[in-house]
């Protein structure tokens, strides 16, 4: 497989995800632009290959050298199309930034059947606004001094606001989301509290979530009260904050995605 600048596409953000592991400065969002050919060349300079910007044999090779193990992503799964038909509030260039973070990271994870796939896009659909942010609007200063977030310092108020797919607040939650991604990820949240809402790390930490929390033992059954629970309230028991949303978001979740999702 070669890939090159004006490609997009899952494969193209596999690359990404690994130049990003490797400590360049690269966005994965399946988009192959001028800063991705920039590390890409950069690799390659690394690795006395020809610093081209193309990723063909040899650069596939040098990279598995480095312990890269390309995921083989399909490109089908969810498309623009389909977001549009569940975000149509959303402008394009929002809610398509989501597209290349969530088909690698969701067949990586194995997060794949259709009920797994609308739970947590209708549960992240309500936490970014329906796609559009994963920053929370309000300033933060509400949160200022609640010791039951952790927000024991002052000013962790604003910094510790809600970021991510699923809206991490308070400087506690963010040292649990370290705790549970550090090994994965390698950022720590509590120092640098706004990598949360990069949109690949904002997907890819949600998933981490959602795998060690088991939410599939509710999606797959079609339980969506307990997963928004879960993740909105931390008891799969208990009723989410603006549950009728929620649940609004995963019924057209149900309806626009196909039964099969990725081959």
């Amino acid at each position: 497989m070669v890939i090159k600048q004006g490609m997009k596409g899952t494969a193209v953000a596999d690359w990404q995800s690994f130049l990003k592991s490797q400590g360049f400065a690269v966005k994965v969002d399946g988009d192959f632009g001028k800063i991705t050919t920039a590390a890409t060349k950069e690799f390659q300079k690394e690795h006395g290959l020809k610093d081209d910007g193309i990723v063909g044999e040899k650069t596939w090779e040098a990279a598995k050298n480095a312990g890269h193990e390309p995921s083989k992503p399909k490109e089908n799964g969810i498309t623009a199309e389909m977001l549009r038909k569940i975000f149509p509030g959303t402008k394009a260039e929002l809610r398509n930034r989501f597209l290349a973070p969530l088909n690698l990271h969701l067949q990586e994870y194995k997060i794949t059947s259709k009920a797994e796939v609308a739970a947590f896009l209708a549960t992240g659909g309500i936490e970014t606004d329906y796609l559009r942010t994963t920053v929370e609007y309000a300033s933060g200063r509400a949160y200022e001094g609640r010791k039951d977030l952790g927000n024991t310092q002052a000013g962790d108020g604003p910094k510790f606001k809600g970021h991510g797919f699923f809206q991490t607040t308070g400087r506690y939650n963010h040292k649990r989301v370290t705790q549970a991604t550090f090994a994965k990820l390698g950022i720590d949240f509590e120092k640098e509290p706004r990598r949360l809402a990069e949109i690949d790390i904002a997907v890819e930490s949600a998933l981490i979530f959602w795998r060690d929390n088991d939410l599939s033992k509710w999606a797959k059954k079609k339980d969506f009260f307990g997963v928004s629970g879960k993740v909105n309230r931390g008891d799969a028991k208990k009723k989410a904050l603006h549950y009728e949303k929620r649940l609004a978001l995963y019924n057209k979740c149900m309806s626009v995605l196909p039964e099969k999702i990725f081959s």
